[in-house]
């Protein structure tokens, strides 16, 4: 007889995957946001997967843990757990490698891009430092540095950034640190246009300027 208790425990051990498994697809590439009802098929779909992926794993729990010890519990909980992460990250990967959409290419299938903004999509990738051009509303401009100490926003409706270093660029295109600075935040607001350029030597940003 599985007790009241019991049951509780079971139907948080079937339904928590799926919400672990969507932080962690979230964390490698970014979500669009969903409905609260499409957000619970969402989870319990993603829960219903890890659960076949790792069926195999909590029978062996059940199997050879006595299901009326705390041992048995703690051990499930961890399978869970552990499981959770594994299928997300896997989740994740295929989700920023853009497979499935490239796959279904061959078949001349157009599927919606998995990542909701322009924005999201290349900040997302952009893992290396770059210079940066940012064309203001105003018309104004200036050069930027955007390196481990810079952040771009994540939050779909508010795309701000920050930049740990700005440049002053002149008429002759040399772009020079600017004094007294501590880096610059721009208002999403204010922002036109973003120019990325990659950095190819190493001591590009020791020199504090570029041609």
């Amino acid at each position: 007889m599985i007790s009241s208790i019991s049951v509780v425990l079971y139907t948080c051990i079937f339904l928590l995957p799926g919400v672990i498994i969507e932080e962690v697809v979230g964390l490698i590439s970014p979500l669009k946001r969903n409905s609260a009802a499409k957000q619970s098929i969402m989870w319990i779909g993603y829960s219903v997967l890890n659960d076949a992926i790792w069926s195999w794993l909590f029978w062996l729990v059940v199997k050879h843990v006595d299901n009326n010890t705390l041992t048995f519990w703690i051990v499930l909980a961890g399978v869970m757990f552990i499981s959770s992460l594994l299928t997300g990250l896997g989740l994740g990967l295929v989700r920023s490698n853009d497979l499935i959409r490239r796959f279904a290419a061959k078949f001349k299938i157009n599927l919606e891009h998995p990542i909701p903004t322009a924005w999201e999509y290349k900040f997302s990738k952009q893992r290396e430092p770059c210079w940066l051009i940012v064309t203001l509303r105003n018309g104004t401009y200036f050069g930027g540095y955007y390196g481990c100490e810079s952040l771009a926003s994540s939050e779909q409706s508010y795309n701000d950034i920050y930049l740990e270093l700005v440049y002053n660029i002149n008429e002759k295109n040399i772009w020079r640190v600017a004094q007294k600075t501590d880096g610059v935040w721009i208002n999403p607001n204010d922002i036109s246009s973003i120019e990325f350029f990659n950095i190819e030597g190493e001591n590009d940003y020791d020199k504090g300027e570029t041609n």
